[in-house]
């Protein structure tokens, strides 16, 4: 569920960007390196996750579940990163 949740979680940074009328990026690395950068965003847990998803981190069960708390609280940024936004607004 995390890894299938994050999938759906990078591509809607990309809709933020898009929002915002910007590129986004294509590859996961620069999704996550550009969120970080311009929605102050953890790059490393997105780091992380993203290795977890790639399979390049083998986590205990204790691991995986903080690290799903650490992804419930960066999912709470994002909302209030969509919040903030002032998009089509005159």
């Amino acid at each position: 569920m995390l890894v299938r949740s994050f999938t759906s979680f990078l591509h809607l940074l990309k809709s933020i960007f898009r929002l915002l009328e910007k590129s986004p990026p294509s590859r996961l690395e620069d999704i996550i390196a550009a969120s970080a950068e311009s929605f102050q965003l953890d790059r490393d847990l997105m780091n992380r996750l993203l290795d977890f998803k790639r399979k390049k981190t083998r986590l205990s069960h204790g691991d995986i579940e903080e690290l799903f708390e650490e992804y419930l609280d960066l999912l709470y940024e994002v909302i209030g990163v969509v919040d903030r936004l002032s998009v089509g607004q005159k």
